[in-house]
């Protein structure tokens, strides 16, 4: 194995069943006597760093983030470049022409304490009907176009300035796979309907928290 694998092969084994549980949540609690800190996992990014999650807090220090437009909008260009460069580019400064990135900016606020290091975006769900409250955060109706955005989108969250491809600039995470996209015909699905389409047979109910 290596040394990272090792390393968290051991980390794991040193928990306790019930330190394992509290941590597979978003608000992990702390574990001192491993010296491990607590860490909200929770933060958004869909189109900019947001203050949706409890993660992301903004303050005098920093006073907000770069907006983009609404997932829907980029994603209509059909242009995979910009949809990357969205998860890079967030400002161009009046005075000089700088690009930060986006994940530059959660970098940065997670300096000074403002925010972790995950983000729970893209949003890759595929619009089968207007009528879903959140339409507009996905790329659309369009699987291969859905797909494109969301490597692309990964990419340019992720990728480090340096090139190192061993490390991660921030962690993004794909939403959401099960558990969620629940309408038809603008009503909700049935939990029957649940289990036999979206959620795979070898995947045991109780491994999946529905909310």
């Amino acid at each position: 194995m290596t040394g990272k694998v090792c390393r968290v092969d051991d980390l794991v084994k040193r928990l306790t069943l019930q330190e394992k549980i509290v941590n597979l949540v978003d608000n992990a609690s702390s574990i001192d006597r491993l010296g491990i800190p607590k860490y909200e996992w929770w933060s958004e990014a869909l189109h900019g760093v947001s203050y949706v999650g409890p993660g992301t807090h903004f303050s005098s220090v920093v006073p907000g983030a770069t907006s983009f437009p609404q997932v829907i909008l980029t994603a209509s260009s059909f242009n995979e470049t910009l949809f990357k460069t969205n998860g890079q580019a967030c400002y161009i400064t009046p005075v000089k022409a700088w690009w930060f990135q986006l994940s530059t900016e959660a970098r940065a606020m997670y300096n000074v304490d403002l925010a972790g290091l995950t983000f729970w975006s893209p949003n890759i769900n595929i619009l089968r009907d207007p009528r879903w409250g959140r339409g507009q955060e996905s790329p659309g109706e369009d699987p291969t176009l859905a797909s494109k955005y969301g490597v692309a989108y990964v990419q340019g969250l992720q990728e480090r300035d340096d090139g190192d491809k061993d490390r991660l600039k921030v962690g993004a995470c794909c939403q959401h796979y099960t558990a969620f996209f629940f309408f038809l015909n603008g009503k909700f699905r049935s939990l029957t309907d649940h289990w036999s389409i979206i959620v795979p047979p070898a995947e045991p109910p109780d491994h999946i928290h529905l909310h």
